[in-house]
């Protein structure tokens, strides 16, 4: 993941000589100079198909392993998930008679398989968090030091903005989560 963050930072910075190149059309800046310092020879005649081309490299690399990554985590929680969920109904299933008989089929089935879903969706959920939260830093930082009055001024906003999201919209999807149970509960139990 650090190395993730690492190329996230590389490639944030690296915009900064792309518009410089591209847009402005001068090569003066200290992050445009170095750019154009590690390039061969023969791209420093013309940097602007090399300073882009770099820029493309790092971010269809960062994008690969970003992808590669996610990938992994929703293969691993999958995996687990139809495993735990197995188990339990394996051990749901040999329960005897008198017990399915006096408890309600229809509420433990998928409190039973939703549980489990729910739980490890809680923990691919978690590990995507992380990884957005070490990218987000390594970004934040490098903005930072960039420029730091327009990068908290912009913080803050985001953060009003998410605050007021979750305030407005938590109780509605919380309504809808307690909807889609009881509709799933019926179901089985109409089956």
């Amino acid at each position: 993941m650090m190395f993730l963050a690492l190329l996230e930072v590389v490639s944030i910075g690296l915009i900064i000589p792309v518009l410089d190149i591209l847009i402005f059309g001068k090569s003066e800046g200290y992050f445009t100079k170095f750019i154009i310092n590690l390039l061969p020879k023969v791209a420093k005649e013309d940097p602007v198909q090399w300073v882009t081309g770099l820029f493309a490299l790092f971010f269809l690399i960062k994008n690969a392993l970003i992808f590669l990554l996610f990938y992994l985590i929703n293969k691993v929680v999958t995996y687990k998930s139809a495993i735990y969920a197995s188990k339990l109904f394996d051990i749901y299933s040999r329960f005897s008679m008198e017990f399915h008989l006096n408890n309600n089929s229809a509420k433990l089935i998928p409190i039973l398989t939703t549980g489990v879903a729910r739980t490890l969706e809680t923990v691919r959920l978690a590990l995507v968090m992380s990884l957005d939260v070490i990218l987000m830093s390594a970004a934040f930082l490098l903005l930072l030091v960039v420029e730091p009055n327009i990068t908290l001024t912009v913080v803050v906003i985001l953060l009003a903005a998410g605050f007021l999201f979750y305030f407005i919209s938590s109780p509605i999807f919380r309504h809808w989560g307690e909807i889609s149970l009881r509709l799933e509960q019926s179901f089985l139990k109409w089956l």
